[in-house]
């Protein structure tokens, strides 16, 4: 069994850990994330709950870092993001359309990069793939 994809698109700010820690609220307000029947208490018990499989969603993300690791979600370089989508100012759609970037996610971790509308930073959108 295969991963599953995630993208999430939140309004844009400079601290990424406040803009994950908002989001992964958010998902688990909405109950959008694969899980048992019962409702979970909080986070970290939807989180147990969901065993290897994990939530297929961004709770399974704890935190932002520098580097790439399980259960974090890491900044793309400006050397990936020039990379990936030919510029330092990609957009949201450049994002979802860009295959490469997808094919290189590893199970398990998110990456995350400021998108924009012109010259103006708009958006985070973290990507990822859940466990398999």
């Amino acid at each position: 069994m295969g991963g599953w994809p995630y993208q999430y698109v939140v309004a844009f700010q400079i601290d990424a850990q406040a803009a994950l820690d908002a989001l992964r609220a958010d998902v688990f307000a909405r109950g959008d994330y694969y899980g048992s029947q019962a409702r979970p208490r909080n986070i970290k018990e939807a989180v147990d709950r969901s065993g290897e499989s994990g939530t297929r969603s961004i709770l399974d993300i704890e935190r932002v870092s520098k580097s790439p690791a399980l259960r974090r979600a890491a900044p793309l370089t400006p050397a990936e993001v020039a990379r990936y989508f030919g510029e330092a100012k990609p957009t949201v759609r450049m994002v979802e359309e860009c295959d490469d970037l997808w094919e290189d996610l590893e199970r398990g971790q998110a990456r995350y990069m400021v998108t924009y509308e012109g010259d103006v930073p708009v958006n985070l959108v973290f990507v990822g793939y859940s466990f398999d």
